[in-house]
């Protein structure tokens, strides 16, 4: 995307992965599987040793090869130099990168964050009901077939990991009576999401007003430059 074509994005049209529910936010997991990538500079060879190595910490060996997999796809839709900032930052920022990544490999994730949760901090509501979540989920259920066919359970684990989720990222207070929150975001952060792609700061609920001024600012630098 162009940056002088920024726009609030629709829910996505592709399938919903939803194997998130592997995992939490894991920054952790994702700090070190970046730290690895920096180091050893090939996903084949970070695999190779996080699983021989045992560099995520996990009893089992079936455990370890879950959660290798799902943090390195998380992971291995950042930028080079988002994968390289998450490497060296401290957790405060590593985990702004997890989010990112988790919104980037789950468009579900990112889809509630613009659809379900933007809307209510532009009302100055800040109250997270339950209500909200199912409203979100029959407002895109009608597109996403693969979140219909989930068994009941399925759907409340679904639930119940996408409120961690957010709240180890930052955006919810907490996930049994959770507000909304906008989280302070670090110049770092911003430019490193700007030189990606702007439209992921609407999941981090970035007013769109801030985020068309940042779009044009760059646009203008690019212009004169």
């Amino acid at each position: 995307m162009k940056l002088s074509k920024f726009q609030i994005q629709s829910p996505s049209v592709y399938p919903y992965r939803l194997g998130f529910t592997a995992g939490a936010l894991g920054v952790a997991q994702c700090h070190t599987l970046a730290a690895l990538r920096l180091k050893l500079g090939s996903w084949n060879t970070v695999r190779k040793e996080a699983l021989a190595e045992n560099r995520l910490f996990q009893a089992r060996r079936s455990s370890l090869l879950r959660t290798e997999r799902e943090f390195r796809q998380r992971v291995e839709t950042l930028t080079d130099s988002q994968i390289a900032i998450l490497a060296e930052s401290s957790v405060d920022v590593a985990r702004l990168f997890a989010l990112l990544a988790a919104f980037k490999r789950y468009a579900f994730l990112f889809d509630f964050c613009c659809l379900g949760l933007r809307p209510k901090v532009e009302r100055h509501d800040f109250a997270l009901r339950p209500s909200d979540y199912e409203n979100f989920v029959a407002a895109v259920e009608p597109s996403h077939p693969e979140f219909t066919a989930l068994s009941p359970s399925s759907r409340a684990k679904v639930r119940q990991v996408t409120l961690r989720i957010l709240a180890e990222g930052g955006l919810l207070s907490e996930t049994r009576k959770p507000t909304i929150v906008r989280p302070n975001l670090p110049q770092v952060f911003f430019r490193a999401v700007m030189e990606d792609e702007p439209s992921y700061l609407v999941g981090f609920l970035v007013p769109e007003a801030e985020i068309r001024k940042l779009v044009d600012t760059r646009s203008l630098h690019q212009i004169t430059a």
